[in-house]
């Protein structure tokens, strides 16, 4: 029974809390953001390493609320079902920004790709937030 128990908190627990924050760690770990302390965001001189390092911590942010939010509104489901089913929706969601970013910035070169791109997925992130907190507050 102890096992049982350990098991369905494994399963069911777990996953809640272990939302998709790789895309967040990928564009933290890029090269450009070791200049992450040079720059200052609220007074930006307009450079584009700057302006991809303002996105990044940007997106950083939105992703965060995101997860957070996505958690908010798991706890709210109580059909395990359904709750599967949302959660392998925002997988897909995830995978999705990804792809429709890459599909924004194609054909740029490599400084305006990466500010497209942040920009992309900072824009995704946002609007699905609010499509989640629409849902939460049904």
């Amino acid at each position: 029974m102890k096992y049982l128990i350990l098991l369905l908190f494994i399963l069911f627990v777990i996953p809640i809390y272990s939302q998709d924050y790789e895309d967040a760690k990928r564009l933290s770990n890029l090269e450009y953001m070791k200049m992450v302390k040079n720059s200052d965001c609220e007074n930006q001189s307009g450079t584009s390493i700057e302006q991809k390092i303002c996105l990044n911590l940007k997106f950083k942010k939105v992703d965060s609320i995101l997860n957070k939010r996505f958690i908010t509104y798991l706890k709210k489901v109580k059909n395990d079902t359904l709750k599967s089913k949302i959660k392998l929706y925002h997988k897909e969601w995830v995978l999705n920004r990804r792809m429709q970013s890459e599909i924004f910035c194609e054909g740029l070169n490599s400084n305006a790709l990466g500010i497209y791109y942040l920009w992309s997925m900072v824009n995704s992130t946002e609007l699905r937030i609010k499509e989640i907190e629409l849902l939460i507050q049904n």
